[in-house]
């Protein structure tokens, strides 16, 4: 599993990154801000229709179709409907911090993500929240089916709720990476790179360790690749669906961009060798000018030895 620290929506509200995280997934895309308030208040009426309120209990809300939201699960929180407006109160306590909500993404592989239950799911971020020292912060997960990886939103309390304290982010994506690989390895999933690692993997010596320079300049390099990769393909979709053809897209995109960049490599070349032969001819005329009075056929040959200095 990897993770991420989002910018928290909304101008850092907990209430505006629900709506995101709950009422933009369950409405339809391209929805107007009427429509995205109305499917989040749908979610609201089913949760307060459970005698559980929808807290502490992964439920999957009707709206969502079973893949956005595939369920909710919220923790040290009165209910659903109540758990924006308990987490804005916490932030209202702290006057130091920009946001009331922290807002954190995990996602799986493709292959976790086939047998992966939304329940193993919650269990696996509740364990990473715990050795990340939030176990006792109000937060709601939601699930997310929509693409090949499943994916987890997670916004979470920035301040203690006991003390008012705000949460200490130091040094947190490395605490991440490490809760990461702990739970990966608690739970035998596949173990993801970042920037802690798991050494020995299947072994009964396995354990986590930090990665080192050259490791992590290696994946940024290939992640760059991969990146490249998936841009080209996006572009190409793009022009397939406007030209139709992809001779209509190489002369369109790729052509330029390809004689843009071997432009200056060529240019340097023709300048290159101007240069030398500017260099010969004036070399040449030099020695020709300054050579000694001698035969027709010696002066030939002595043209052609010094030519070749």
């Amino acid at each position: 599993m990897l993770g991420k620290l989002c910018a928290a929506a909304k101008g850092g509200s907990a209430s505006g990154l629900i709506e995101y995280l709950v009422g933009y997934a369950v409405a339809a895309k391209g929805a107007t801000r009427e429509q995205i308030t109305e499917a989040l208040d749908s979610v609201y009426a089913e949760a307060e229709e459970r005698p559980d309120l929808g807290f502490n209990v992964a439920w999957s809300p009707e709206a969502g179709g079973g893949t956005r939201p595939s369920s909710i699960f919220v923790r040290n929180c009165a209910s659903f409907s109540t758990a924006s407006l308990e987490i804005d109160a916490d932030g209202v306590r702290n006057e130091g911090i920009r946001s009331s909500a922290l807002h954190f993404v995990w996602s799986w592989n493709e292959r976790e993500s086939k047998f992966l239950t939304d329940e193993q799911a919650h269990q696996n971020v509740g364990q990473v929240l715990d050795k990340l020292g939030l176990s006792h912060h109000r937060s709601l997960v939601v699930v997310h089916r929509d693409t090949d990886h499943l994916h987890v939103h997670c916004a979470v309390s920035a301040v203690d709720p006991g003390t008012g304290l705000a949460y200490d982010r130091t040094g947190l994506h490395r605490r991440m990476a490490w809760a990461e690989r702990e739970v990966e390895l608690a739970n035998d999933l596949d173990h993801d790179r970042g920037l802690a690692v798991v050494q020995d993997a299947g072994l009964e010596t396995a354990h986590v360790r930090w990665a080192d320079q050259y490791e992590l300049a290696a994946w940024r390099a290939e992640r760059r690749e991969e990146r490249l990769v998936r841009l080209e393909r996006r572009s190409f979709e793009g022009y397939r669906e406007r030209d139709g053809s992809f001779e209509r897209y190489v002369d369109a995109s790729l052509a330029p961009r390809i004689l843009n960049a071997l432009e200056p490599r060529q240019a340097a070349r023709r300048r290159a060798i101007l240069g030398h032969a500017a260099h010969r001819s004036s070399a040449l005329r030099v020695r020709v000018r300054d050579r000694p009075e001698q035969s027709h056929r010696s002066s030939r040959r002595w043209c052609r030895k010094n030519a070749r200095r």
